[in-house]
């Protein structure tokens, strides 16, 4: 099969992951926020998009499988890529 998909479209994919699932977490911090919870949701988007986007430029530089234990093992040797993994 051909493959179709880019670098940017697989960043993309990433980064949409991410946020899809840490923006649930955002629901718990509403009772805190009070009347701007809108603001807490914007915020929370804005801070795990900075917190993924390196994340997903791994991801794309290294399109292997186990890329969060990789990424571990990358940076910070065989002992960090086995906690990870």
């Amino acid at each position: 099969m051909k493959r179709g998909i880019t670098t940017g479209q697989t960043i993309m994919f990433g980064v949409g992951g991410a946020v899809g699932s840490g923006i649930l977490f955002a629901a718990g911090g509403l009772v805190y926020a009070g009347p701007a919870d809108i603001v807490s949701w914007i915020l929370t988007a804005i801070f795990i998009v900075l917190v993924t986007l390196p994340f997903a430029e791994y991801s794309a530089m290294f399109p292997r499988s186990g890329i969060s234990a990789r990424v571990a093992y990358y940076s910070y040797g065989s002992y960090g890529g086995f906690l990870s993994g």
